[in-house]
């Protein structure tokens, strides 16, 4: 599920509110069940999740912003860290 153009038009000029968001997110999840449904059509069930996952975390980019790079851990940090864990 793509935006469309009055929605990024809306986000840019902030007067989408949080009550939008949770909609575009039900929105989303509820066109992945039925994509899910017909998943062999879209390409098996690891596709459908793999697309579902993309849409949601690029409507969290739009809405929350990218995060700077100096916050973002690096993978081997990741690594050690759940290394540490155990």
């Amino acid at each position: 599920m793509k935006l469309k153009k009055w929605q990024k038009r809306a986000i840019k000029h902030g007067i989408v509110t949080v009550q939008d968001w949770e909609k575009l997110k039900a929105q989303t999840y509820a066109a992945g069940a039925k994509m899910a449904e017909n998943a062999e059509q879209h390409g098996g069930i690891a596709k459908v999740n793999r697309e579902i996952l993309k849409e949601l975390k690029r409507l969290n980019r739009l809405h929350f912003g990218k995060i700077p790079k100096e916050f973002k851990p690096k993978r081997r940090e990741l690594e050690s860290k759940l290394k540490d864990l155990d």
